[in-house]
């Protein structure tokens, strides 16, 4: 059934790539085919699509396309609905997305279409049954923002919504209320409509937003009865037929939430007016206020819309002791702010009553619209040093007030049971990644003066000159003397005599394992391996011997310091003390904040949200300061399925490493416990992956690894040769980007996870070290009775000029035996069978041989 070309995903996907075709008009057609036989027990087949370039998948309005085979047979029906989804991660408050997604023909969810909207669909004869066509709907990042503000007025029994959009041109608001938790449209009773409002259908509302004054964008409030709990909305862009919406569905806006402002202009604490603070709402104890003149006309215009309720002093006591109690916290924590700029608060002072304020801020400058709740446990407010923000901590009543609201939000999320089968290899991070997400600072802690960084030369490709040897320096054991960093700094000048042009550093950072492979704090390098100083001094010796250093970064997860509110360990420390929102949401483990993952699950630590803009800087920052202050010439990336291949190649351009491989690590194709002798598939997985990152990085071929181990375990060297006579791993399709290798700490050392056959090391590297690709030999082998042989091999690798991009010609593979010409200059073989270079002109010597290996070199 399955058509050429089809590759299995996890087990339980497909991918199949299209056939393309030119139609006799001269236009490209791109088709797949299934030979389905109609007595099949196959019932549906569900399908998305991918566009490899970009990333980007194509959806059935969030859902998986379908086709119902019964029907299909029966009726010789094709249906086809091509559009495009974008998994826009939810934020607080009943999921608010933050991006606004521009669809050309679609209308808001359960209104129906507008008169102008050509929704009608055409049938079109083909040469095999009918195919029904709808209209492609196109969901694109809008980079402008819209901010909601929502007031209450306890005495006049109502609630003032206002909307504030730096859209330009003529934007209306699709507007209406619903009464209880359903989301049901409702149209508000007719007194309450603004005057430029008409009846839409008798189901909504749409009001045309006012043009600013300054020509910036658009503005309007709405009114409304306190009785309402939500309003739903949309925007639509007039003249385009453009409607901008959330993930496809409708914004909603909850009423319900009773969050105040303490007031009390005597203090010198009032309302934020010229250039004060926007209010965003924190899980504890914190609210910030951070400078924005716009929001100050905002306020304003609020303020006059209910003139009578907005001009008294509030005299609550209870108010002012809160206020005070805010204060105190505020000036124990060294937050708040300075004298002068209270006072000119205090100047700019306009005085309230009786008005509760609930601000949402969505910011749609290519992040997703979140109610910035921004949650930093006691033990970080004290340390965070926010020295230009004025910040006031919340009393108990707030506190509770708020995780009520975060409750809320959470029960609103949809069951896990809508995900389809593809949707944990959903690239999410495609989209967020091309429109560079704009997410809130974190903090604003001065930076320990750092060197500016200053690039060596033109951006580097991060693949080397394709001439490199590589070494793993360390095994799964050594940290155990604590000073590593010395042991190895005595084997440098041996190493550099060997051969090794480039030596595998084990991970530098605090971790919470003593290997180094869960970091916590990614700017402490005092490590089990030795100290800070140790490893600047290991990574000087190996560059005054010639020999370039590699860092291994863990950049998938990262260890917390500290726990949230439910006692989850997810709020990190240090110099990147970053909170749950630097943390994926769809792990279950941890309870992040940020987007979906795009990439596989490490379940022991919180898996980073790598499509937060301020993570990606922290940990670009990071690189380039490793690069700075230790040295490294480039890297090796762990865990690289955890996280999309795009935000590597973000870290490989913003750090410039002569070299960096990932570790792709995925099972290879079994049958009934047998190896599989097509491997196309998993290699391919590999490949996709470094597609990702651009080519900027190389990647260790597990495909070869696999393939070489159960060739020589069980005799089948014809394993070693693919169906069109190539190396059948990843450095038999894209050689410069593989790194070949046959045993490292996971698969061998102590832990012994997929060990390389006892005996046959010294076979796999003469197989690693002829052929083309970058080899990596292991620390534990070459230490070892293994060392002369592969010093050997090295040699001759050096002498023949043998590099990544050396031609291979398979000369033989059988059961036995496998042998091949690299580049016309050499001549291997490994296995017990029998080989010899051909007789002919070309004259050929034995240059290395030992047990079941021999290589020639020619003459």
């Amino acid at each position: 059934m399955l058509p050429s070309g089809s590759v299995s995903i996890k087990g339980y996907a497909t991918q199949t790539p299209f056939t393309q075709k030119t139609l006799p008009e001269g236009q490209r057609l791109s088709y797949v085919d299934f030979d389905i036989n109609r007595s099949s027990s196959i019932a549906t087949i569900q399908f998305v699509l991918k566009d490899e370039d970009t990333g980007t998948w194509y959806k059935d309005n969030e859902k998986n396309f379908r086709v119902i085979l019964e029907q299909a047979m029966q009726n010789d029906f094709c249906k086809q609905n091509n559009h495009v989804g974008s998994n826009i991660w939810p934020g607080l408050l009943d999921q608010l997305s933050g991006l606004f997604l521009k669809s050309k023909v679609s209308s808001p969810q359960a209104l129906g279409n507008e008169s102008d909207i050509d929704d009608s669909n055409h049938s079109s004869d083909g040469s095999n049954g009918v195919c029904k066509e709808y209209k492609l709907s196109k969901e694109t990042v809008v980079e402008n923002s819209l901010k909601v503000s929502v007031r209450k007025n306890k005495e006049k029994k109502k609630k003032l919504v206002c909307f504030e959009t730096d859209l330009p041109g003529d934007v209306v608001l699709h507007w209406g209320v619903c009464k209880d938790s359903a989301k049901r449209w409702e149209i508000p009773v007719q007194g309450e409509y603004p005057s430029n409002t008409n009846v839409f259908k008798r189901r909504a509302l749409q009001t045309t937003l006012q043009r600013k004054d300054d020509g910036t964008g658009n503005w309007a409030v709405l009114c409304l009865d306190e009785d309402y709990k939500g309003l739903l909305f949309v925007l639509k862009l007039k003249g385009n037929n453009t409607w901008l919406k959330n993930k496809g569905d409708d914004y909603y806006i909850p009423l319900t939430m009773e969050s105040s402002w303490f007031v009390q202009s005597s203090t010198g604490y009032t309302f934020p007016q010229a250039d004060s603070a926007v209010l965003d709402w924190t899980l504890k104890e914190q609210l910030e206020l951070e400078k924005k003149k716009d929001d100050l006309d905002k306020r304003r215009l609020l303020s006059s819309s209910d003139s009578e309720s907005s001009k008294e002093t509030m005299s609550s006591a209870e108010g002012q002791t809160s206020l005070l109690e805010a204060k105190e916290k505020m000036d124990e924590k060294q937050v708040g702010a300075d004298d002068g700029k209270m006072e000119k608060m205090t100047d700019e002072s306009q005085q309230l009553q009786g008005v509760e304020y609930e601000q949402q801020s969505i910011n749609v400058d290519s992040n997703p619209i979140e109610i910035e709740n921004n949650y930093f446990p006691e033990k970080e407010i004290a340390s965070s040093g926010y020295k230009d923000a004025a910040s006031i901590l919340l009393n108990k009543e707030i506190k509770i007030l708020v995780e009520r609201i975060s409750a809320e939000s959470s029960g609103s999320v949809e069951s896990t049971t809508r995900e389809n089968l593809l949707q944990e290899i959903e690239r999410l991070a495609a989209i967020a990644y091309s429109s560079f997400i704009d997410s809130p600072v974190l903090t604003e802690e001065p930076e320990p003066a750092v060197k500016v960084w200053k690039p060596e030369g033109k951006p580097c490709s991060g693949t080397g000159s394709g001439k490199e040897v590589l070494l793993q320096g360390f095994n799964w054991e050594s940290h155990h003397s604590g000073r590593w960093y010395h042991e190895l700094a005595e084997k440098v000048d041996k190493i550099a005599s060997w051969g090794f042009t480039v030596v595998w550093l084990p991970p530098p950072t605090d971790s919470v394992s003593p290997e180094g492979y869960m970091p916590r704090d990614l700017y402490n390098l005092n490590s089990r391996y030795g100290s800070m100083d140790d490893l600047k001094n290991v990574v000087k010796c190996f560059h005054n011997a010639g020999v370039k250093v590699l860092g291994d970064v863990v950049l998938n997860h990262r260890c917390a310091q500290y726990q949230n509110h439910n006692g989850i360990w997810n709020i990190f420390g240090g110099r990147l003390n970053w909170d749950d929102r630097a943390v994926v949401c769809d792990d279950p483990h941890f309870q992040g904040r940020g987007n979906r993952s795009s990439g596989d699950f490490f379940h022991a630590a919180p898996n980073i949200d790598h499509s937060q803009e301020f993570v990606r800087r922290d940990i670009n920052d990071w690189l380039r300061w490793l690069r700075q202050e230790i040295g490294y010439d480039g890297w090796r990336l762990d865990f690289v399925r955890g996280f999309w291949g795009g935000y590597v190649k973000d870290y490989l351009q913003g750090s410039e490493p002569y070299f960096a491989v990932g570790e792709y690590w995925d099972s290879l194709s079994y049958t009934y416990g047998q190896m599989d002798y097509n491997q196309d598939g998993h290699r391919q997985r590999i490949i996709d992956w470094i597609n990702a990152t651009g080519g900027n990085a190389g990647a260790f071929d597990v495909t070869t690894k696999g393939i070489l181990h159960t060739a020589l375990e069980k005799c089948e060297y014809w394993r070693l040769s693919d169906k069109k006579g190539a190396p059948p791993g990843v450095v038999g399709w894209w050689p410069s980007r593989a790194v070949t290798f046959i045993e490292n700490h996971d698969t061998g050392s102590t832990q012994g996870h997929w060990r390389f056959p006892a005996g046959k090391e010294i076979q796999g590297y003469a197989y690693i070290l002829t052929h083309p690709g970058t080899p990596s030999v292991f620390y534990d082998h070459l230490f070892s009775h293994n060392c002369d042989g592969i010093a050997a091999l090295v040699a001759l690798r050096k002498r023949a000029r043998i590099h990544c991009r050396s031609v291979v010609c398979v000369e033989k593979a059988d059961r036995d035996v496998y042998a091949a010409k690299i580049d016309d200059r050499v001549l291997m073989k490994i296995g017990p069978g029998h080989y010899q270079p051909p007789s002919g002109s070309k004259k050929w010597i034995l240059a290395t041989e030992g047990q079941n290996y021999k290589v020639w070199e020619a003459l």
